[in-house]
């Protein structure tokens, strides 16, 4: 179901949560747990867990459940929110991105479907609205992916559209790009690397930094596959 590899780590909502209140045990545990349960899609019977992880103290469990840092489902599964949270946002993200595909199709197509078929004007019309909402949901998407400083979904499309002719060809490669750049920015964070803040979204668009090159990370501390 996921289509990262990886899942997102934000600095400050780390620092800030109530697993930094925890020993440094604790929360290693908490991160090899996130890494599991992102890999088996963010639900893990507790048995299993306790049976893969059979040296992790008991006291170290109940504090993760009784803070609600672990939760548990009905069914005895194990969950993280913020992991199902993500989970979420993947999910709306793949039907945008599902749905613009098939407008994609029906537009490369469009040609043959009307040489043997005779839709009404009306019908026409409504293709033409849908595609236009897909267009802007699909804009959205990215723009609320985007990390840095960002204006109101109407003003940044209409600077989006107006700056470039053939926008609707750039639209599907602005969400990747920046799912990209966002892994890109936690491994250099991660290696002690300078890592530069984000631009405008205004910015980033009409510099066309979704074609940026990323360079080679120069590994530090040999954690960096």
């Amino acid at each position: 179901m996921k289509e990262l590899s990886y899942f997102r780590f934000h600095p400050d909502e780390w620092l800030t949560g109530d697993i930094t209140l925890e020993n440094f045990e604790t929360q290693g545990v908490f991160i090899n747990l996130c890494a599991y349960l992102w890999k088996k899609d963010n639900s893990v019977p507790i048995a299993r867990l306790k049976q893969r992880y059979g040296r992790v103290k008991n006291s170290i469990w109940d504090t993760l459940f009784n803070k609600n840092i672990l939760k548990k489902d009905d069914k005895d599964n194990v969950y993280i929110e913020f992991l199902a949270q993500q989970f979420e946002a993947i999910k709306n993200n793949s039907k945008v991105l599902s749905d613009f595909g098939v407008i994609g199709a029906k537009k490369r197509w469009g040609g043959h479907r009307v040489a043997i078929a005779s839709d009404s004007l009306l019908d026409k019309d409504n293709d033409k609205d849908k595609d236009k909402d897909k267009d802007k949901e699909l804009f959205n998407v990215f723009r609320n992916s985007y990390p840095g400083i960002k204006r109101g979904l109407d003003t940044e499309f209409d600077n989006f559209k107006k700056k470039y002719k053939d926008w609707k060809e750039i639209l599907p490669s602005l969400l990747p790009a920046v799912e990209k750049q966002v892994a890109y920015k936690i491994e250099l964070r991660v290696n002690d690397t300078f890592c530069p803040e984000w631009k405008h979204l205004q910015t980033w668009i009409n510099q066309r930094c979704w074609e940026d090159v990323l360079p080679v990370i120069q590994k530090k501390y040999g954690v960096i596959g």
